[in-house]
């Protein structure tokens, strides 16, 4: 007798997660990097007053934020496309499609800053939200077993 999976645990349920959390991570990160003014934030305030205490530049917090949101948006967009949608692309138009993917949300934030008064689009921004990725994909290359086909 085989048993079903519920219909929460389908491999469909799990890709379909994957670009929910993708989606939620995305507006996440647009709203606190183009709309919030990061002088009025308090989290970012007390990071900011955290880092001065200890001697370290103020802009770091911020920096840190760009890094790590990044690396993450592009551990999350690879899970998603991983995830089924694609899988019938050849591993060349997979790549093309996270590459594109990833080089128009690196540089989409800070576009978006520049229709916000408060805040200030900086292309070095973009070169840290692109360490931030690179990072991820290099920890993913790194965690995949060795015959996994890419």
């Amino acid at each position: 007798m085989k048993l079903a999976l519920p219909s929460a645990l389908s491999p469909s349920a799990f890709a379909s997660r994957r670009w929910v959390h993708l989606a939620l991570w995305t507006g996440f990160m647009l709203y606190s990097m183009a709309v919030i003014n990061p002088s009025q934030n308090p989290v970012v305030w007390l990071l900011i007053q955290f880092a001065d205490r200890l001697g370290l530049p103020p802009y770091l917090p911020t920096k840190v934020f760009h890094v790590l949101s990044f690396g993450i948006w592009a551990a999350l967009l690879h899970a998603a496309l991983a995830g089924g949608l694609l899988q019938s692309l050849r591993p060349l138009r997979r790549k093309i499609i996270f590459y594109g993917l990833l080089l128009i949300y690196l540089a989409l934030p800070e576009a978006l800053q520049a229709l916000n008064p408060h805040r200030n689009p900086s292309f070095s921004d973009v070169v840290i939200n692109a360490a931030g990725a690179i990072t991820a994909i290099l920890l993913l290359r790194l965690a995949r077993p060795p015959h996994a086909e890419e």
